[in-house]
């Protein structure tokens, strides 16, 4: 089922590529393919296996309506290097559907990537990597939902601002939350500067996020803060989890020349009960425009059950 699902996806990618269309207009096919082999050990208990990360293909394509109206598109499916399966939802990491406009920006509507994705896409030095920090940060909020409208602000001067809605859905008896946020970014001269807000719609789960950096060419330095509520709390201690529910983190990018480059990260989620902690480096090493290998290591402690690991990976990335 997985495989024929594969071939039919590729097989309409290559019939909509064949089609005509007219000079305003472009479709393509694009994607990534990461996977490599990883270890960790620690707390009595050792792993080792092949991974596959954020791997996908998409299609995506837009056409010009006039007067500086584009619709557009964008589908990405989901799939394991190691396996090539494809799990869940045919699109299940995008399908979205919207127009966009120098004057008044973007507005779209499907299976997307909320305000709060975007932000650690700018703070987060291994953002959509094996090791990205957003689950250990904070895993009650969405970073992708179904069902999504999104509008973003065209930049003005660096500013940009972004919120995005989805509603409760019911699906085989099981009902999701639905979430709102919002958000706005800065980005200019080097500096970077972001602050959001997220809740579900019951306004039960909740967080805001600040992020600063600073782009020195030569070298990125980013910081991420937090403050929430996470599943665990209850209504007796909200007021409690709520003042302990503090996350943080900084990430360090080095760029040692035009095909090297050298990444840092830690994280502390701050609590006094289920405390994460994890410091991670990564050396990435360019072979082409397309093609790069890369090690990565990580250190992880946790306090409420005390547990700590060590994990070392090798991969190869290749974008198209």
């Amino acid at each position: 089922m997985a495989v024929s699902k594969v071939f039919s996806v590729l097989t309409g990618c290559l019939v909509l590529v064949s089609i005509p269309v007219q000079a305003q207009d472009s479709v393509n096919v694009y994607g990534v393919l990461d996977t490599g082999y990883a270890t960790r050990w620690g707390s009595g208990q050792r792993s080792a296996s092949m991974f596959s990360t954020n791997s996908y293909l998409g299609l995506k394509g837009e056409e010009d309506l006039a007067k500086g109206l584009t619709a557009f598109f964008d589908l990405q499916m989901p799939f394991d290097v190691t396996s090539g399966r494809s799990k869940g939802a045919l699109f299940e990491r995008k399908a979205v559907l919207g127009l966009k406009n120098y004057a008044w920006g973007s507005m779209s509507v499907g299976r997307q990537y909320t305000v709060l994705d975007d932000l650690f896409a700018s703070f987060d030095p291994f953002y959509q990597t094996r090791l990205s920090l957003g689950e250990t940060l904070d895993p009650s909020v969405a970073y992708a939902s179904d069902a999504t409208f999104k509008y973003m602000t065209p930049d003005v001067n660096g500013f940009q601002m972004a919120w995005s809605w989805s509603g409760r859905e019911k699906e085989n008896g099981v009902t999701t939350r639905g979430s709102r946020s919002i958000g706005i970014h800065y980005e200019q001269s080097g500096w970077l500067a972001s602050l959001a807000y997220q809740e579900d719609l019951s306004g039960f789960m909740h967080a805001w996020y600040l992020g600063l950096g600073y782009d020195f060419d030569v070298v990125k330095l980013t910081a991420l803060y937090s403050k929430g509520r996470t599943p665990r709390t209850s209504l007796l201690d909200a007021v409690d989890d709520w003042q302990s529910g503090k996350t943080w983190l900084v990430g360090l990018e080095w760029r040692l020349d035009e095909r090297q480059s050298l990444k840092f990260a830690y994280a502390d989620t701050l609590k006094t009960q289920y405390r994460i902690q994890q410091y991670q480096v990564s050396y990435q090493q360019s072979l082409s425009k397309h093609i790069s290998v890369y090690v990565d290591g990580d250190y992880r402690r946790m306090n409420t059950p005390h547990r700590h690991s060590t994990g070392l990976g090798v991969g190869m990335k290749y974008r198209f």
